[in-house]
């Protein structure tokens, strides 16, 4: 989110969930890593999840590779994008907190589906998630792009 700064990481209750109906969701609160006035209440809702072996698999424009060709299988890595799952329909709120109090964001889905798996997230070789998003800046009709790059690991 150029507009707002790169780089931000969850702070409090930041928790990925899959559910049972094929939805899932992302809600917490994420900082700027640089600036700690720059912090939102994040809440993510993704649908119409597609696995491996589904029709029209992997969706248009999926998987999204951002390693390097050594993680991959077919290179003797250990990242296979052929297991990944997928959601199709991405959208969300940011509500501004601290020095955003005031400022909302919509987002939606921009580009390849939201993937989920080892190495999905695109920057490392961990469990992860990653997706492309539009963000619209509500109260000035403006628009831009961004992404989301998570790992995803169990909480004790």
């Amino acid at each position: 989110m150029k507009a707002f700064g790169d780089d931000f990481l969850f702070v409090s209750g930041g928790e990925f969930e899959e559910l049972p109906d094929g939805t899932a969701r992302i809600a917490g609160v994420i900082e700027n890593d640089v600036d700690s006035a720059n912090r939102w209440d994040v809440e993510l809702v993704f649908s119409d999840k597609m696995m491996p072996g589904a029709a029209s698999y992997p969706p248009a424009g999926s998987p999204k590779r951002e390693l390097s060709s050594s993680s991959y299988v077919e290179n003797g890595g250990v990242v296979d994008p052929d297991s990944w799952h997928y959601y199709l329909e991405l959208e969300g709120h940011l509500t501004g907190l601290d020095g955003n109090t005031g400022l909302e964001l919509d987002l939606t889905r921009n580009g390849p589906a939201f993937q989920v798996g080892l190495g999905a997230n695109g920057k490392n070789e961990e469990y992860g998630g990653s997706g492309w998003l539009t963000i619209e800046h509500l109260g000035n009709n403006s628009t831009s792009k961004g992404d989301i790059n998570i790992e995803i690991g169990e909480c004790e």
